[in-house]
């Protein structure tokens, strides 16, 4: 490498190309851990069906509840290292789709985000408040 100081425009460079890397890494974790949600539910569901076939004492019982800790262990693993995969790539680097999953930001549709305060409410239709027996208020319309 040559001697001196790096310009900015290499510096964002070196930074875009391993963030970018780490997204790669970020949507093959993201997958991961989908499959063995998915994974999960199946095994759910074969060890309620081994419990009603067989009993909770069953060599077959016991398997499938092993399998399905190991699947929930590695569920637990996948998601720490998303996490830090996360932390490592900063918020400012996701994508839109990244930052609704990590903040559970709804989607809003085009017409939500367009309309008024509401419908108006017409004046022969009054709103009163009372208090209930614990002390909060409760809304009525007459």
């Amino acid at each position: 490498m040559a001697k001196g100081k790096l310009s900015e425009d290499t510096i964002n460079f070196i930074m875009t190309a391993e963030s970018s890397q780490l997204q790669q890494e970020i949507h093959k974790t993201s997958k991961t851990i989908d499959d063995l949600k998915r994974k999960e539910t199946e095994l759910r569901k074969e060890q309620a069906a081994t419990k009603a076939v067989f009993g909770e004492s069953s060599k077959e019982y016991k398997e499938a509840t092993r399998k399905l800790k190991e699947n929930t262990q590695a569920i637990a693993n996948e998601s720490l290292k998303l996490e830090e995969m996360h932390k490592k790539l900063g918020t400012n680097t996701m994508t839109m789709a990244q930052l609704r999953k990590v903040f559970k930001i709804p989607i809003m549709s085009s017409n939500q985000n367009t309309k008024g305060p509401g419908p108006s409410v017409p004046s022969s239709v009054t709103v009163t408040s009372r208090l209930s027996a614990s002390g909060s208020p409760l809304r009525t319309r007459i």
